[in-house]
């Protein structure tokens, strides 16, 4: 990809309209600038934003428009691959001693 004029401007002008807390996150100088105006443009509810980030991807050429598009389509999916994927507290064995220990409360 290449930074044209337009480009560069395009992503300053998503910059000034990101919320505050993310602004910081959206630089020139990064060579993932336009993964992480991505991963903003997925959390943001602000339709102005949106709709900058979109004529960035647009301008950049190269499918990422299209990237932009898939991954707000089908976003990854995280699978647990085995027990030791979930928290604690939500492990079937952490479960069932809760279950134990209350019943024995119980009774």
């Amino acid at each position: 990809m290449q930074y044209t004029k337009a480009l560069i401007d395009l992503i300053q002008k998503a910059r000034r309209h990101a919320p505050s807390d993310v602004k910081s996150r959206i630089k020139l100088s990064d060579p993932n600038v336009l993964s992480e105006l991505e991963s903003i443009y997925k959390a943001s509810d602000d339709n102005a934003f949106k709709n900058i980030v979109k004529d960035v991807f647009e301008q950049a050429g190269d499918g990422w428009l299209s990237k932009l598009e898939q991954s707000i389509i089908s976003p990854p999916v995280h699978t647990v691959q085995s027990e030791h994927d979930v928290h604690p507290a939500l492990s079937s064995s952490f479960i069932k001693g809760d279950i134990a220990e209350l019943l024995q409360k119980v009774d």
